[in-house]
């Protein structure tokens, strides 16, 4: 079973030997979250590092967007009813525009909701907060509240990442706040080819999830900021999976990320209550786990991955997440069908657009390696499950690959015609 792990790096991963343990213990790609890089150079060092230990991992570069973020330097600690004055001159600095709809009584919240303020009064340019707990806002830490708008389209921090991803080769890139499909557009007619996740992170973007699933190659849960930004953050569990049963339907990748293994961060071992939600998100239907500060900023880089790829190999279920639509979609189910009848846990696809393969992704559980003589979709193909996308090979060599794993027969599955189709299967002894 495949489902695939992203891994955040951070100043706990950021060395050699961390994320060589980590792409050994299962990590198949690495995101690099740009809101917290501080120069190019500091970019470069880690695409650097990240190649020179495996050039088989891919790179996602995830997008700053427009999200809120504090503009302390330094750790602040918060007091439990200590006022405080937040705003671009204020003892929390942070750029006053999208805080001008704060009202009075109303709930901020700092660092992904772990610190909340009451809004006691709001000023020219700034507003005055009571903290209703105690903690310590670090460095860049998010900030949010109800009723927060967003400028729409890239910022100018994400045009500049954006040019950075094709200069150094990225091979996935994340849009943050994703809202309608023009701004994925607008996104693609910079970057070309790189396959774009669409990060869903608040109302607007639920509303619109059908166009943004159609014009984006996969979409992120991001439950932090989603949780945040929607009325009734309860109703999450149920947003997470209509989400996700949105993107099986639309054919594209559905990634869950935020808080997976919160726990891990401080502690060795998780709570029972994260194994069922990551559990719960396998058995949804999720392509592929996001790990954030459990792997850029936790005492437990690798454990916390160990973790998740434990829970992922105890999972073995032959659930059909959606129905077969068309031919197509019938003959690479008939082909798991037949796979499971005879016991075959390795496919080969032969596909130009990566649509048989991720139809066998979808309608089953067996392992395929996808055989693609393009970049763009070997690296689309990266974050499906199941999918061993192989790049440039013959279907001989693969067949000698299996044989090494002592396999005695496989199924391939491919299309003799041009545009998306599937159209025949062949079971073959090696």
């Amino acid at each position: 079973m495949e489902i695939k792990i992203i891994a955040t790096l951070g100043p706990n991963s950021k060395s050699e030997s961390v994320i060589s343990k980590l792409v050994k213990n299962g990590v198949d790609i690495i995101r690099i979250n740009t809101s917290h890089i501080k120069d190019e150079d500091e970019l470069r060092d880690y695409f650097s590092k990240i190649r020179k230990i495996s050039d088989s991992v891919s790179i996602l570069l995830d997008l700053p967007g427009p999200k809120l973020r504090t503009q302390n330097t330094e750790p602040i600690p918060i007091e439990k009813g200590k006022v405080y004055k937040i705003g671009e001159n204020g003892d929390i600095k942070a750029e006053w525009e999208p805080l001008k709809g704060l009202k009075k009584d109303k709930i901020l919240k700092i660092s992904d909701g772990k610190l909340q303020f009451k809004c006691l009064e709001v000023g020219n340019h700034f507003a005055i907060i009571k903290a209703l707990n105690s903690g310590v806002i670090l460095e860049k830490q998010s900030i949010n509240y109800s009723g927060i708008t967003y400028k729409k389209g890239l910022t100018d921090l994400d045009l500049k990442f954006a040019k950075l991803a094709i200069k150094y080769n990225a091979d996935i890139i994340a849009m943050s706040f994703v809202r309608s499909k023009d701004e994925i557009l607008e996104l693609r007619r910079i970057v070309g080819e790189i396959p774009i996740i669409a990060k869903i992170e608040e109302e607007e973007g639920l509303k619109n999830i059908e166009e943004i699933c159609d014009a984006s190659d996969g979409i992120m849960v991001a439950r932090g900021d989603l949780a945040l930004n929607i009325k009734d953050m309860f109703t999450l569990p149920s947003i997470q999976k209509k989400l996700i049963r949105v993107a099986k339907e639309k054919r594209k990748a559905a990634i869950v990320a935020t808080q997976l293994l919160s726990s891990m961060v401080n502690n060795p071992y998780p709570l029972r209550a994260e194994i069922l939600d990551v559990s719960n998100a396998i058995y949804e239907g999720a392509d592929a786990l996001m790990l954030s500060e459990e792997t850029a900023i936790g005492k437990y880089p690798v454990e916390s991955v160990k973790t998740l790829k434990r829970i992922i190999n105890d999972y073995n279920d032959e659930t059909l997440f959606v129905e077969p639509k068309d031919l197509n979609d019938k003959i690479a189910k008939a082909a798991l069908d037949i796979a499971q009848s005879e016991s075959i846990n390795y496919l080969i696809a032969i596909t130009r657009t990566g649509s048989t393969a991720i139809r066998l992704s979808i309608f089953g559980n067996k392992n395929i390696f996808a055989l693609v003589d393009n970049s763009y979709i070997y690296n689309r193909l990266k974050l499906y499950r199941n999918i061993i996308p192989i790049l440039k090979k013959s279907k001989d060599q693969i067949k000698e690959i299996l044989k090494s794993k002592k396999i005695k027969k496989t199924i391939i599955v491919g299309s003799e015609k041009e545009g998306g189709t599937t159209t025949y299967i062949k079971l073959e002894y090696l």
